[in-house]
């Protein structure tokens, strides 16, 4: 097995994808973590972004590509890369390189000469697949040609990057010349999301957000910034030219035109994608690639693993923390059923404080802001985080 590899594609792209089922299938037997995919009609002639009927073509690929691999490559991060010839020249903050190259091209040494020329990397562990497939010419009046604009704009929550994810984001790195803007939702927008507890830290979706449009296409220039509603820089930045959006989204985008509008700033260009279906979902998940069945996903598997107590003397301790509905009693009964004592500690605290008022104004005295409620009540679940952390 390998860690990472190239799939490096040459052919008409739509007779490529008809077959992407089968490269998929065979290549995730052989590669673990991360798989680069490239998409090369003319090995001898690199694709470039300034090729129209290309970005067409890609952009009708994409979609299928990635749906493919939900199903085909589940434990594989596959990215689709969409940058242009010379490839390597924009990239200047990491190693860019692969175990192997897997291909449907003949010819070894073209094959090492353009993944030199195009990623400046040297790899001659060069396996190829066994196509069998009839060469045909691609059909040019099944595409149009595909406008682009010089700064593109979209937004999203982009927890547990995921393969709806890229498409989205893929289709703005297409539509984009020269810059892309990227809102990712933080604060209280979270909220109305399906278990926004689980979501990762805006840090980190920023992050790994970042990396994968550097890695995709290095020659655009990438703003990925925080937004706490719909608009973000919008509604600020009146050099957006396009704003992407799905199906579901299409609303907020008209919103976003509204906005501008007030504000004396023309209105960006509205580009609707299609989500993404999850064809393996189960009948309480949603029926579109989604970050709330991955966190549903989350649920009975652990975050962090438990480390092995010496001290025999002391009981094992289970916390449950969350808010009400989120289940702790259901689960604790089952763990009490088994013979495991269970201690409601919202009990024990308010039994214990109606007993002593001096102990409750004392408490109330050392973390006046931390578990403090706005009516003067104490937040017990608040201070029983507190009272664990200092211990």
């Amino acid at each position: 097995m390998y860690q990472t590899a190239l799939l490096l594609l040459s052919g008409p792209i739509r007779i490529v994808i008809e077959s992407i089922g089968k490269y998929l299938s065979w290549t995730n037997k052989k590669v673990a973590h991360r798989l680069y995919v490239k998409l090369e009609p003319e090995l001898c002639k690199p694709f470039s972004k300034s090729d129209t009927i290309g970005l067409s073509r890609l952009s009708a690929a994409i979609p299928v590509l990635y749906n493919k691999a939900s199903s085909l490559c589940k434990n594989v991060d596959v990215r689709v890369l969409l940058g242009g010839n010379e490839h390597s020249k924009f990239i200047t903050n990491k190693e860019f390189s692969f175990d192997a190259i897997i291909t449907n091209y003949d010819g070894n040494k073209n094959i090492s000469s353009y993944v030199e020329q195009n990623f400046g990397y040297c790899c001659n562990n060069i396996i190829k697949l066994d196509d069998k497939s009839t060469p045909r010419e691609e059909l040019e009046s099944n595409f149009y040609e595909f406008k682009t604009y010089k700064t593109v704009c979209l937004g999203g929550t982009f927890d547990r990057l995921h393969n709806g994810h890229k498409v989205l984001l893929s289709e703005a790195v297409l539509k984009a010349s020269e810059a892309l803007i990227v809102g990712v939702s933080v604060g209280d927008t979270l909220k109305k999301k399906i278990l926004w507890e689980l979501i990762e830290p805006i840090e980190k979706r920023i992050e790994v957000v970042t990396d994968f449009l550097c890695e995709i296409d290095p020659s655009l220039r990438y703003e990925v910034v925080p937004i706490t509603d719909i608009y973000g820089p919008t509604i600020t930045n009146p050099d957006i030219d396009c704003l992407v959006v799905t199906t579901e989204t299409k609303i907020g985008g008209e919103k976003v035109n509204n906005e501008r509008k007030k504000k004396g700033m023309s209105e960006t260009q509205l580009h609707v994608i299609n989500v993404i279906e999850d064809k393996n979902h189960s009948p309480d998940e949603e029926e579109k690639l989604s970050s709330s069945t991955k966190r549903m996903h989350l649920l009975g598997s652990p975050l962090k693993m438990s480390k092995p107590s010496f001290k025999h003397d002391q009981p094992y301790c289970i916390l449950f923390q969350g808010y009400p509905l989120f289940g702790k009693t259901f689960i604790a009964s089952r763990f009490q059923a088994s013979g495991i004592p269970v201690l409601c500690c919202d009990e024990i605290l308010n039994a214990i404080l109606k007993k002593d008022s001096n102990l409750k104004e004392e408490i109330l005295k050392e973390f006046p802001n931390e578990c403090c409620c706005d009516d003067g009540t104490i937040d017990y679940e608040k201070l029983l985080l507190l009272c664990l952390r200092n211990k």
